[in-house]
């Protein structure tokens, strides 16, 4: 993968602020989980968590929902009207309800009235393709079924804040554009977005910004960022290594990267150059036993904006 910047990092505009978390610290005992963290969530505006499992991203939302109290610090909402908050957990539970009667009880209990809740379950189901699902039980349903019903109950009364904890997580290809298409059109009414996230192309098309975070603190924030993904091909193969590395030479290390050195050899290699990398191989008398796609990491992902904000300082980007 790789990132470009587009842009001066700073917002062009003056953002109207409807959250702000001030000097926040939470613990659990002894365990520090967000140390002295502040942020501002504007109006409208879309922040991508990344960081690895266990950084504080999903203790960070659920401070941003009102749900955890912090153990240091402050938690600001700005307009002197309370904001509408939606959360999208990560984990949603095939309930014994249909997705009438769960939706049903959610928006009456936010005290909407019936009848706006009736056509809200109307349209968002139906923009999902799920209309025809709304009679039948969720004890049925797929973790993408369930997913776009989790989802359905965070946008209802349209919220001013959206919060998601890995949206696309466990869902196929299909729904994760159903659902991206979706998000799109709730933050071009105005919402408020923050979300972990590891997927790059749902980086790419809403946030505004990306927040890194490493053991409870925010070491990077940018802005005009792009992350252009580059698949990457795994190869096991056998043979002697060396002469495998000899037959390699001349392709570079960020083209090729060896994983496992032996009788048994395991190399990542770009997809574009995966047919000329397997020949080589082949040249230098390797056998191959395996191909098959590797997928970039929430990791990497990390490592990537650390790596390109550091270029970016020294005028390398």
């Amino acid at each position: 993968m790789a990132v470009h910047q587009q842009g001066t990092g700073r917002r062009n505009t003056p953002a109207e602020i409807i959250l702000r978390l001030e000097d926040v610290s939470k613990r659990y005992d002894r365990r520090v989980v967000i140390e002295h963290m502040t942020l501002e969530i504007a109006k409208g505006e879309c922040t991508a968590l990344v960081g690895k499992n266990g950084s504080g991203k999903s203790t960070l939302l659920r401070l941003l929902a009102g749900l955890s109290r912090p153990t240091e610090g402050r938690r600001r909402v700005e307009d002197v009207r309370s904001p509408t908050i939606g959360l999208v957990a990560e984990k949603f539970p095939a309930l014994p309800f249909t997705p009438g009667e769960f939706l049903m009880s959610m928006g009456v209990t936010r005290g909407m009235d019936k009848r706006t809740v009736q056509s809200e379950i109307s349209e968002w189901l139906k923009r999902l393709g799920m209309d025809s699902y709304r009679d039948v039980r969720m004890s049925h349903f797929s973790k993408g079924m369930l997913q776009k019903i989790n989802l359905v109950q965070a946008v209802m009364g349209k919220p001013r804040l959206l919060l998601l904890d890995e949206p696309l997580s466990g869902i196929d290809t299909p729904s994760q554009k159903e659902v991206v298409r979706l998000l799109m059109d709730i933050k071009g009414m105005g919402t408020a977005m923050v979300m972990s996230v590891h997927e790059p192309e749902l980086i790419n098309q809403i946030a505004d910004r990306i927040v890194l975070l490493e053991n409870g603190k925010i070491v990077k924030e940018e802005r005009g960022f792009r992350i252009e993904t580059v698949r990457y091909a795994t190869i096991l193969f056998h043979g002697d290594p060396l002469r495998v590395r000899q037959s390699l030479e001349g392709i570079g290390d960020r083209e090729v990267a060896w994983v496992k050195e032996g009788a048994e050899s395991v190399i990542h290699v770009r997809t574009d150059l995966s047919d000329h990398v397997l020949q080589r191989i082949l040249n230098g008398g390797g056998h191959i036993v395996s191909v098959s796609q590797h997928e970039p990491s929430e990791v990497d992902l990390g490592e990537l904006l650390k790596t390109a904000a550091a270029a970016s300082e020294g005028g390398a980007l």
